[in-house]
């Protein structure tokens, strides 16, 4: 529930629960329309910090992989429902970062990190609602950057921006030819 709440705020909408013993709950879920007009395609826009990014998300939560992609806006995002599509899609295809959960059914986050680690370049993020930065999942081998969930729409430009400087940092440095001595 709290990533859904997470979703639904960073879009600028709104969550109601009303909930009675005896009569169940309703739960009530309110975003904004899309304004109308001419809108680019998503592959035409650029990012605003930097080269558009080829990603991989990896959750088991449905919503998480329509929405998460749907604010990743001019980059390449590709999507696997858990662990298993995970590291199918990394044994496929080499990314600039991975975004996965931490906690899913039959293969974690954990075990995806392991697999994305065998391309050194590629950033790791870890999605999850139940660590925090200066918690446990700061110490967990492999892990580039922690990302907690529910988030909203700003904290998604955070988090390019962090990725862009791993990225950077991970750029051998430029190979100057030889001075000539005179």
């Amino acid at each position: 529930m709290s990533t859904v709440w997470g979703l639904v705020q960073g879009m600028g909408g709104q969550v109601d629960l009303d909930s009675a013993p005896g009569q169940g709950t309703t739960l009530a879920i309110r975003v904004p329309l899309a304004t109308p007009g001419p809108v680019a395609p998503a592959e035409q826009e650029a990012p605003a910090q930097g080269r558009p990014l080829h990603l991989l998300v990896v959750d088991d939560e449905p919503l998480v992989l329509e929405l998460l992609p749907a604010l990743l806006v001019g980059h390449q995002v590709d999507t696997a429902c858990g662990g298993e599509e995970g590291l199918q899609a990394l044994e496929r295809q080499t990314y600039d970062a991975m975004i996965t959960d931490w906690v899913m059914p039959q293969i974690s986050g954990l075990e995806v990190i392991a697999a994305a680690r065998h391309t050194p370049g590629t950033v790791v993020v870890m999605m999850t609602g139940w660590q925090q930065r200066g918690t446990a999942a700061d110490q967990l081998q492999g892990v580039d950057i922690v990302f907690p969930k529910p988030f909203e729409r700003a904290d998604i430009e955070g988090l390019l921006g962090q990725i862009w400087q791993q990225l950077d940092r991970r750029q051998p440095p430029a190979v100057l030819p030889p001075l000539e001595m005179i």
